[in-house]
């Protein structure tokens, strides 16, 4: 998951969403895991006063205090990824403790070899020793009532969806699942609900890029980060803009 670019404030796209029909908002602080940071808090308990939809939100959640502070600041709820792999015990008792409905179980999918897909952690950068439909099963046993899983190649791509991750999915588990990563124009979402009836579908490229298109985002005040990117309006030639509306 190298190569992200800063794109503004995340509560700024929260609250255009919001304001636009989404069904639900998804924050995912990627790199917490691996630098072991906590940014989501504050940037959770700003959104939570402006909007009224479901927020999930995760990254660097390691323990059961990590999953109340996240729900205590406005997250309705909580994205396990990499401490979940290295620690299955933590989705056992965070399901047992705040519900199923509380919990949701991040996959970052990749292709390794024909037929395998793997899911990774810290920030994308290693790969769990499950292989993707143990680690699916696992998780339904667990009570997992809902999986976001990502394809790592095809994410901001605008390349499609990633159909061979989703039919080994659909083929495996028969929970709900919310997918995200490489959907660059109308079509393709067209295709992957018609096709797959996921439960979710999780877009952000396209959208982002329409409201900067837009000027609905503020981005003078963003100084770290790849600005240059946004100020120079460059867009990705296959991802296409467009609003919920």
């Amino acid at each position: 998951m190298e190569g992200l670019r800063v794109m503004g404030d995340p509560s700024e796209f929260a609250f255009n969403y919001f304001k636009e029909g989404a069904d639900e908002i998804f924050y995912q602080d990627v790199v917490s895991s691996l630098y072991g940071r906590e940014n989501l808090i504050k940037i959770l308990s700003k959104t939570a006063n402006n909007i009224f939809i479901p927020i999930t939100a995760g990254g660097g959640v390691k323990n059961l205090e990590d999953i109340n502070k996240l729900l205590n600041s406005g997250a309705d709820r909580v994205s396990i990824n990499t401490h979940g792999l290295l620690n299955v015990d933590l989705i056992k008792d965070a399901i047992k403790k705040f519900g199923s409905s509380n919990i949701v179980i991040s996959i970052d999918a990749l292709k390794d070899g024909p037929n395998n897909y793997y899911p990774l952690y810290n920030y994308g950068r290693d790969k769990s020793e499950y292989d993707l439909v143990d680690w699916l099963k696992i998780c339904e046993d667990l009570g997992v009532s809902e999986i976001f899983i990502s394809s790592i190649l095809n994410d901001g791509t605008g390349n499609g969806p990633d159909f061979e991750l989703l039919d080994l999915v659909k083929k495996n588990i028969s929970i709900s699942i919310v997918y995200n990563g490489g959907i660059g124009n109308f079509d393709q979402l067209i295709r992957l609900i018609k096709d797959y009836s996921p439960n979710g579908v999780s877009m952000s490229s396209m959208l982002h890029y329409n409201l900067l298109s837009r000027g609905k985002v503020n981005i003078d005040g963003i100084i770290t980060g790849n600005v240059q990117y946004i100020k120079s309006k460059q867009v990705p030639k296959k991802i296409t803009h467009m609003n919920l509306i």
